[in-house]
């Protein structure tokens, strides 16, 4: 008979704690207006055939507070932690900062879609506004520049007025 009931506590404990964690993971995604690296937890990439956390495989840091930077320990994973991110469309930041590299590449097109997503899943994600006057400047879309520019100012980037103030009228 003890030997039931310790078995059957054994067994409630260890579910408890199961759900424990699965409560911890859950809350560690919420997006509570600051970047975490804990936002990239679930994100797992084929690595060489093997299933493996981003984490596992990258550095992933934040800089500032609206921003997540991943720097993988192989470089030649870039296009599979794209993949990776792009199967879970909750990670806006992520979005924004593949534009950046797309963008700091000379892939201007690449770097305006992935912005665009980062504003579809967050409208008010003020770097991603920034980020894409930057880009659509470069790619001599003045009209388009100057109106991210002033959502970005609205949404309380400071950083913005020099671009506005220099470029728009």
């Amino acid at each position: 008979m003890n030997e039931e009931i310790n078995f059957c506590l054994d067994l409630a404990r260890e579910q408890m704690q199961e759900s424990l964690n699965h409560l911890e993971i859950s809350l560690s995604k919420i997006r509570a207006g600051k970047a975490s690296p804990q936002m990239l937890r679930a994100v797992v990439v084929d690595y060489y055939g093997s299933v493996t956390p981003l984490t596992q495989m990258a550095n992933v840091t934040t800089p500032d507070s609206q921003t997540i930077t991943i720097q993988p320990f192989d470089k030649s994973m870039i296009s599979d932690i794209e993949k990776a991110i792009s199967l879970d469309d909750r990670y806006a930041p992520a979005y924004n900062n593949r534009g950046v590299l797309h963008h700091q590449n000379k892939k201007h097109t690449k770097a305006l879609a992935d912005f665009d997503i980062a504003i579809k899943l967050n409208s008010n994600y003020a770097k991603a506004y920034l980020n894409r006057g930057i880009t659509r400047q470069m790619t001599r879309n003045e009209d388009g520049a100057c109106n991210d520019w002033s959502k970005a100012k609205e949404l309380g980037i400071k950083m913005a007025n020099k671009y506005l103030g220099n470029d728009c009228e």
